[in-house]
């Protein structure tokens, strides 16, 4: 493990988010708590007037009162299903914990826009407000939740992405998941950029030929899956519950091999290279030294960014 920066106060916060990591895996069931299933209307786009339905479950902390907020994000192809053990044992070991299946995904409606700050960024900036306004949370101030946001692969993502647009969030722990979207899916080795990578196909034809076609649980990271229902319509047969735009890019892209400028700067707008500077929160950077998808580089540039604005980072 390394760590860089100064230590602030934030990070009591990302230490116990780690402490509880462990716990997942390593102690007996904690208390029980009773999850309330809830449904969020958020709206989001870049004109704030589409409105989005997320299908969330809250879990009050145990031991009753107010207690910090873990906000707990499912990887791709998953939904708040997936995280639901991890979500039982932090409220058992005293949090208030609130999982969501992403729009897209999962019962909640919306299409899928790649942890935009359009859309998905907006949605979690809705739920740390919803946060706020619970009894069970612990306020740093008025409407500003004592919270930390974790998850993998694409929740890792939102992690980073919400850190770097709600300064409410006090903590993150990423994991397995990218710095640069672009590089991710056109790795080019030489230097020279996304434009003269390598297109990974097959991760790519995976996310746009089933992402958001109702999930079934799985693991943290998770993996796109077939499930509940058949596509409503032609356009979930092209590219799933993928925003139009991105289905339309993603098809281009498949025709030639070649990543385009315009796909280059839609995926990097949802990753974190796209925020230089604002991520400046505790943060946990868990990566798999051998992932075809996401390399260990992520990794080291998420730390570095991190790192480069004073804020503690260990991976």
């Amino acid at each position: 493990m390394k760590l860089a920066g100064k230590p602030v106060a934030g990070v009591t916060l990302v230490t116990v988010l780690v402490a509880a990591v462990i716990a997942w895996t390593l102690w007996p069931s904690p208390p029980e708590t009773r999850p309330q299933e809830q449904s969020v209307t958020v709206l989001d786009g870049p004109r704030d007037d589409q409105q989005v339905t997320l299908d969330a479950t809250f879990f009050p902390p145990a031991g009753g009162g107010r207690a910090p907020a873990v906000l707990l994000a499912h990887g791709f192809g998953g939904s708040k299903e997936s995280v639901r053990e991890a979500a039982v044992r932090l409220a058992g070991e005293g949090y208030a914990v609130l999982t969501w299946s992403a729009r897209g995904f999962g019962r909640s409606t919306g299409q899928i826009a790649l942890n935009s700050p359009d859309y998905e960024v907006k949605d979690v900036r809705q739920l740390v407000d919803w946060l706020a306004r619970r009894p069970e949370v612990s306020l740093d101030a008025a409407g500003d939740p004592k919270v930390g946001v974790a998850g993998g692969s694409y929740g890792g993502a939102i992690a980073l992405m919400a850190a770097a647009y709600d300064g409410r969030i006090d903590a993150i722990v990423p994991q397995i998941t990218w710095h640069d979207l672009a590089d991710a899916l056109f790795p080019e080795a030489g230097g020279r950029g996304p434009l003269n990578g390598v297109f990974k196909r097959m991760w790519a034809g995976l996310f746009f030929s089933r992402g958001g076609t109702s999930p079934v649980p799985g693991p943290l990271r998770g993996t796109p899956s077939t499930g509940e229902a058949p596509p409503a319509n032609a356009q979930e047969v092209r590219c799933g519950r993928f925003l139009p735009e991105l289905c339309d890019v993603y098809q281009r892209i498949a025709e030639t091999g070649r990543a385009t400028p315009e796909a280059i700067e839609t995926l990097r707008r949802s990753s974190p290279v796209s925020v230089p500077g604002r991520i400046k929160v505790p943060t946990l950077l868990l990566q798999g030294t051998r992932d075809s998808l996401f390399p260990l580089g992520h990794a080291d540039a998420n730390a570095r960014a991190v790192a480069a604005t004073g804020a503690p980072v260990a991976e």
